[in-house]
Parts: structure tokens; sequence; C-alpha cells
């Protein structure tokens, strides 16, 4: 398959024990899941111009892909989608403060299975992190530095 990748956007997330979701921004700025044996998927705009993080969590019961990303205002962007199914849309809601232009975005779940994000900026030396509430949605706790 050919198509037009941003240099360093590509991201990996095993979105189920047979397949691998691979995100990535195009040339037009399109954020795009892809899977082997399928077609690229246009899932929104990219945030941002740099890689996307992805876990999978449970959201109000349901199976969901959650995506983060430092947005073109320096905020994380956060969006969320039901797992493989991208044709139900996303869109991103921003949280946290304006950070450096080299900050990145990680995701991941905590011993409890609570999603954390993290961002770290090497320019500043700054770590922050934050952690899902246990409300319903993805209510986050205040971004607290490290």
């Amino acid at each position: 398959m050919q198509t037009p990748v941003r240099p360093g956007t590509l991201r990996a997330l095993a979105t189920s024990p047979e397949r691998t979701t691979l995100y990535y921004t195009d040339a037009s700025g399109d954020l795009c899941a892809w899977r082997p044996g399928g077609a690229p998927v246009a899932l929104l705009t990219a945030a941002g111009p740099g890689p996307v993080a992805a876990v999978r969590c449970e959201l109000d019961g349901h199976d969901c892909t959650l995506l983060a990303q430092r947005s073109s205002g320096g905020r994380v962007a956060f969006a969320a989608y039901p797992t493989e199914e991208e044709g139900a849309g996303a869109w991103w809601t921003e949280s946290g403060p304006g950070l450096p232009a080299d900050a990145e975005v990680a995701l991941a779940r905590d011993h409890e299975d609570r999603v954390v994000a993290v961002t770290l900026s090497p320019s500043a030396g700054l770590l922050l992190v934050t952690r899902r509430k246990d409300e319903p949605g993805l209510a986050l706790t205040a971004w607290q530095e490290v």
C-alpha cells in the first residue's frame, strides 16, 4: 500500500488479539487508521503536527480507542471512538496547560486499569501527568507536574 505519511507520525496499537491498527497523519493533515487487508480511513483532522498516542480502554462499558496529540494550539487534545469502528466518528477535546512545541504525549493504563496521560517536553524539562477519574466519560484529574 502506498499512502502519503507525514514523517514522525506513525503509531501502532493492538486493537484486537488478531489485529494491529496503524495511525498516521497523511499529507493533507488527516489522522488516518489502517489495518492490513483494508484501506486507510481518515478519522479526523490531526490536532497538531506531531505523533498521536493511542490506547484501548473501556469508556462507559464500551471498548474504545483513545487518541491524544499535542494540538497546534499547544494543549493536549483527546478523541475517542469504538475500537475498530472508525466510521463512528471522533472529535478532539483539549485539556491541560499550553505546552512547548517539542512536547509529546503518551497514553497507558495504570495498575487500576485507569487511563493515564503523560506529556514530556525535553526543552523545558517538563513532565506532566493526568489520570482518568472514576466518573462516566473521560473525566480527568488536574494535570500535575512530576
